[in-house]
């Protein structure tokens, strides 16, 4: 990828990357209305179950109907909590295959710029794509800190 044709390329990447993490936020939200069901039958059950106990005290129906509305609870809760998981990972398959063609140079160029974005799916995609292709995610290592002349020297612990 060279010249002003690689950098409208880089561009439309860096856009796709975005895009798929506003996209999973937008899934994240749209999944939550798979609690809403569940909840309303696990708030429903006790009361069916109250109501039937009452009357029929040895009827299993209620106890029934109660562990099936907390497994639907558990069910759908856990279900929308890994909506916008999956829908990330399917959509970094996708895009690996894309990025495998840039240049490592131009990949750090492209990803660690996206590790600062607002969105919080937009960073963890562009740090699963930095691990992925191995580029580090500093620019430059970091270099030991210089000596203060306060330290305590290896020869100066030892009794």
């Amino acid at each position: 990828m060279g010249g002003a044709s690689g950098s409208d390329q880089l561009s439309a990447l860096r856009e796709e990357i975005r895009k798929v993490g506003k996209s999973t936020r937008c899934w994240r939200w749209a999944s939550l209305p798979l609690c809403v069901p569940t909840v309303r039958i696990a708030v429903g059950s006790p009361a069916v179950f109250l109501a039937t106990w009452r009357f029929f005290p040895r009827l299993s129906f209620g106890a029934l109907v109660n562990d099936l509305s907390l497994t639907a609870l558990l069910f759908g809760c856990v279900l929308s909590l890994l909506v916008a998981p999956i829908y990330r990972g399917l959509r970094s398959i996708r895009l690996r295959r894309r990025l495998a063609v840039v240049p490592p140079d131009q990949l750090s160029g492209l990803l660690l710029p996206l590790l600062s974005d607002p969105a919080r799916d937009t960073r963890k995609l562009a740090g699963a794509l930095l691990r992925d292709f191995g580029v580090p995610a500093e620019v430059s290592p970091a270099t030991a800190p210089g000596a203060r002349g306060d330290e305590v020297s290896p020869a100066d612990g030892a009794p």
